[in-house]
């Protein structure tokens, strides 16, 4: 009698610490999505834009984004000022970096372009007073298509980091200026993925 109920308990505590195990791994499984920390400027068409990679071996879903710029005083709160017009502010998904060169498959990178990017230029160019810094601020939201963890991230972007060009393709962050006028099979080609469309 002891014995069984001696099994029951062990049976029971190794199936409370399975349960423990599994869901922190799958807490601990969070998309690895990284965004550039620079942003790339076409001056000929007025467009800002960030791009981001999906670095993990799963695909991220539900992936949301959006832009503006702020304001924050010495004491005090962040202000939005500006708010970025993406061209997409979502998608479905992005495939894992070791599906980059599949034929007809989910992107792996992608830009997101904001078209009232010379507005944003303009008031990044503001003089303000009293140690007010104005940035460019990028988030983003990512759901692992494993766990469903999602995970929130923010960069912010000083008016140095705003690069003129465009950024090269695959999987670089680097921005290439471009002496040349960037029209739209130009910005498609750099736009980090063959599978994406242009902008």
């Amino acid at each position: 009698m002891l014995l069984l109920v001696g099994t029951q308990l062990l049976g029971f505590g190794l199936g409370v610490v399975a349960c423990f195990v599994f869901w922190y791994l799958l807490i601990r499984v969070k998309p690895d999505v990284r965004i550039a920390s620079v942003a790339a400027h076409n001056s000929h068409k007025g467009l800002i834009g960030i791009k981001i990679i999906n670095y993990s071996r799963r695909q991220a879903t539900d992936v949301r984004a959006q832009l503006s710029v702020s304001t924050k005083p010495l004491v005090g709160v962040i202000t939005t000022r500006v708010i970025g017009r993406l061209r997409w502010d979502r998608l479905l998904a992005l495939d894992p970096k070791q599906n980059l060169d599949g034929l007809w498959t989910l992107p792996t990178t992608f830009i997101f372009v904001c078209e009232n990017g010379a507005e944003l230029l303009a008031e990044l160019d503001k003089p303000r007073q009293d140690g007010t810094e104005a940035r460019l601020v990028f988030t983003i939201t990512a759901r692992d298509s494993l766990s469903g963890t999602t995970i929130v991230r923010r960069v912010t972007y000083r008016r140095r980091d705003i690069l003129d060009g465009w950024y090269k393709p695959r999987l670089s962050f680097n921005v290439e200026a471009k002496a040349a006028v960037i029209d739209d099979s130009t910005v498609a080609a750099l736009h980090g993925d063959s599978k994406q469309a242009a902008v």
